[in-house]
């Protein structure tokens, strides 16, 4: 029996263009439920900003690679998650 999340999740899934359906086969599991809310716009934009934060670190070691971004250009450097305060 799918939860109540799987079944979400498939209607999100559903509801992607090809291209972001083919992205999605390289999104880890453990990031994809966010990533689907974000690109689906059904998520806030805090959460999209983490969202594409983890999709920029390659998906691993988010955590420290976020906090020690230095890609200044970026414009969303100023608003990523996990940053110290």
């Amino acid at each position: 029996m799918r939860s109540i999340q799987q079944a979400k999740n498939q209607e999100l899934i559903n509801a992607l263009n090809q291209d972001q359906k083919r992205q999605l086969q390289f999104v880890p599991t453990k990031y994809r439920s966010l990533w689907l809310r974000a690109i689906s716009g059904k998520t806030s934009k805090t959460q999209a900003i983490k969202s594409k934060c983890q999709e920029c670190c390659g998906w691993e070691e988010v955590i420290e690679r976020v906090r020690g971004c230095s890609i200044t250009q970026c414009p969303l450097w100023h608003f990523r998650p996990y940053q110290v305060s």
